[in-house]
């Protein structure tokens, strides 16, 4: 949910994204396509209604009407998908933002009673060259968003298959006699792994018959882009997958996709075709003007959105920041893991859980330096603002608790440190991590002692638990979240029924109580994991600018400064030697 290019996190404007800055060029396609004659139809593929501060404080207030609506109202989107976050706030939130839409919200595989308005496909009727033509759009969402949001849909809405559902629809619309077929696939093009085709599926949709045109999404990539050169199915001078016209816009409103679809009617058949397409990706310029409309529309949850998160935590905390997250644990991740270990201690405590060794798993949202410089926190004195907290905790999940035993430990540390880029002989200098995987999606397991090294096909070495190698037998409580529990990420290691703990304390509260409160003698600040490299190798290592300050966490390394990227980014060399370890 972005309505203005602001960063709530770190209280200043962003020279880029925003729906109002967006404004400009949507309307400059708009008058180019009825200069040629032709016609536009807008789309938003999901995700509207959650995403930052502002979005969450609309939510706890219930706002009516929705500004998200009041937005894609002032300008005229013509349908709207949903997206997996869409329900983190509950179905009854998400009926007050549809309520206030002027637009079709559409989803060809959520069904559910309590949304009335919501359909499974949308009509549009439309005329090019005085001639009438059909438009069908249908959308789709992760499957396993019935999962990630069980605590919402449970007994109250179903998410079918997205290939099944969009097979249905098609056939459907096809009968109608539509003549272009648009599929909003809330989803992207996976990797190679199978947790990740399970999830994002936008190969199998670009292949499918009887569609037109995709836009993909979720991952928070963009199509067409270099990194699918590989892809054999992809063009990315056409910007085709499968031969399909499809695009995929980077995430936060930061720009838009322009499908162009050169059309022909067969004057005997009067059935439309596509012919030629061009798919482009375009930004507004930098401090671009702000629509005013939207900046109006905006005004007040902005206000009170600044006002919130300035808010003091009247506590003395350690000191953080996140400019070594892939390099070693940091404070942030203590805190997150004391907080969750402490909910679910409370929650099993006279149960037979108690019994086992409890565990938590964290993560990092503020470690990202693809999202540039400001995706970082320092608070060097302590004192957190609840800005801080939002940006430890983006999202509100829920603390659950999963039954694993040391095998499956095991695998989900395997599968959290594949963000490793391995320490290939033949390569002299390569970035620490994998591009395209982000921080968010490597697990720190705190309770364990455990060595990772990117030189190995096998990068776990040495895991132990209370000082002894781990039983493979043995089971352990792991505090996590309920989208990590639910499977969220792609993590195979569990299934559902390793779910032991279903709390309904949401993490940033729960946060932010425990900062406040002040005690943290719990508080265990020993290194859960370490690199340890077997092979000797020079990396990359991007982070904010400010780390400079701070190079003396990581001496071990040899930090040196090697230049900025274009997004402001500080870009390091790293000296790694197998005998130059991190201290425990």
């Amino acid at each position: 949910m972005q309505l203005t290019g602001y960063n709530y996190i770190n209280d200043c404007p962003r020279a880029e994204g925003g729906l109002a800055r967006l404004a400009g060029v949507i309307e400059a396609q708009r008058k180019e396509a009825q200069a040629r004659g032709g016609c536009v139809i807008l789309c938003d593929n999901g995700d509207a209604i959650q995403g930052n501060a502002v979005a969450d404080l609309v939510a706890r207030q219930n706002t009516a009407p929705h500004p998200m609506a009041q937005v894609f109202n002032h300008l005229r989107y013509d349908v709207v998908g949903l997206g997996n976050h869409d329900l983190d706030f509950g179905l009854g939130h998400l009926d007050t933002f549809m309520r206030g839409c002027e637009m079709p919200v559409i989803s060809s595989n959520l069904t559910t009673p309590a949304i009335p308005h919501l359909a499974p496909f949308a009509l549009l009727e439309r005329r090019i060259g005085g001639h009438k033509i059909s438009i069908g759009i249908v959308s789709s969402m992760p499957q396993q968003t019935a999962n990630w949001n069980r605590h919402h849909l449970e007994g109250n809405a179903l998410v079918d298959d997205q290939i099944a559902a969009l097979e249905t629809q098609v056939k459907a619309l096809t009968k109608r006699g539509v003549d272009i077929l648009v599929v909003l696939a809330h989803c992207g093009i996976a990797r190679s792994d199978n947790s990740d085709r399970r999830e994002n599926q936008i190969q199998d949709i670009a292949a499918m018959c009887g569609i037109s045109v995709v836009i993909a999404g979720h991952t928070h990539r963009r199509f067409p882009a270099p990194e699918y050169t590989a892809y054999d199915t992809a063009n990315i001078a056409r910007g085709t997958l499968s031969g399909r016209p499809l695009a995929q816009p980077a995430p936060y409103a930061s720009e838009i996709a322009v499908l162009d679809l050169g059309l022909t009617l067969d004057p005997e058949t009067r059935v439309w075709s596509v012919g030629k397409s061009r798919t482009r990706l375009i930004k507004p310029r930098k401090y671009a003007i702000e629509a005013p409309e939207i900046t109006q529309i905006a005004a007040p949850v902005h206000d009170a959105t600044r006002a919130y998160l300035g808010e003091r935590i009247t506590c003395q905390a350690p000191a953080v920041n996140s400019f070594f997250a892939m390099l070693r644990p940091n404070t942030i991740q203590n805190l997150l893991a004391d907080v969750r270990r402490q909910v679910i201690a409370r929650r099993v405590a006279g149960t037979p859980l108690a019994s086992l060794p409890l565990l938590a798993a964290t993560c990092d949202f503020v470690a990202d330096g693809a999202d540039g410089p400001k995706n970082f926190i320092d608070v060097p004195d302590g004192r957190f603002e609840r800005r801080h907290i939002t940006a430890m905790t983006p999202f509100s999940d829920q603390i659950w608790a999963v039954v694993v035993t040391g095998k499956q430990v095991l695998e989900w540390l395997e599968w959290s440190s594949r963000i490793y880029a391995c320490f290939a002989k033949d390569i002299a200098q390569r970035r620490l991590t994998v591009e395209g995987l982000p921080p968010h999606g490597f697990d720190t397991l705190h309770g364990l002692e455990y060595d990772i090294d990117p030189a190995q096909v096998q990068r776990i070495h040495n895991a132990r638990w209370n000082g002894q190698p781990i039983d493979l037998k043995q089971e352990f409580l792991v505090a996590t979240t309920h989208y990590r529990a639910s499977g969220g990420g792609g993590i195979d290691a569990f299934d559902d029924t390793a779910i032991a703990v279903r709390s309904d304390i949401v993490q940033d509260q729960a946060l932010g109580a425990y900062l406040a409160a002040g005690d943290f003698s719990g508080l265990d600040q020993t290194p859960a994991w370490r690199l340890r490299p077997s092979r000797a190798a020079r990396v990359i290592y991007d982070t904010a600018p400010d780390a400079l300050g701070h190079l003396d966490e990581i001496a071990w390394l040899s930090p040196k400064k090697i230049g900025r990227t274009v997004n402001g980014i500080t870009r390091l060399s790293l000296e790694f030697d197998p005998l130059g370890l991190a201290p425990r």
